[in-house]
């Protein structure tokens, strides 16, 4: 999942894909919205993966594979461990500044081998898909939509 040189079968995406968002109930709060990781056992099923530490920030995936089942085009990634998971949420965050999203956004990136990457640009990308969305409702990617897992058939 991570990392900028993962062989043949991967392309290099630009990682500000086309995310459409759909949830019932968007709000906009008075801090930042950000993405992190997040989980609930009692929504797990047999298609999700959780290889994430639990409140770590989250982005899109850099990659997308070609292979059959892997799972990247419906997972995040997290900044620090570097792994993958189909199960994420939004924080209203009061203590972050920009500037140090920013900037969590460049070490991970760099981290897993995406120096070229504009990540000023990416950071900002990942705060305009979180900033209409709900704080604490856990989130996925289904058919190229980030939604609210209540409104899926997980529920």
């Amino acid at each position: 999942m991570a990392g900028g040189n993962r062989g043949a079968s991967r392309q290099q995406s630009s990682i500000c894909h086309t995310h459409r968002i759909r949830c019932p109930h968007s709000t906009i709060g008075e801090h930042v919205h950000i993405l992190v990781a997040g989980r609930d056992p009692e929504q797990l099923t047999d298609r999700d993966f959780v290889w994430t530490v639990e409140g770590e920030l989250v982005m899109m995936p850099p990659d997308i594979c070609d292979c059959p089942g892997c799972g990247c085009e419906r997972s995040v990634v997290g900044l620090a461990s570097s792994g993958a998971s189909t199960m994420f949420q939004v924080i209203d965050h009061p203590a972050m500044t920009h500037d140090e999203y920013r900037e969590a956004f460049a070490d991970g990136l760099a981290r897993q081998g995406y120096r070229d990457m504009d990540a000023e640009a990416v950071a900002d990308y990942h705060l305009l898909l979180a900033a209409d969305l709900p704080p604490g409702e856990l989130l996925e990617i289904k058919d190229g939509y980030i939604r609210c897992r209540s409104m899926s058939d997980h529920a």
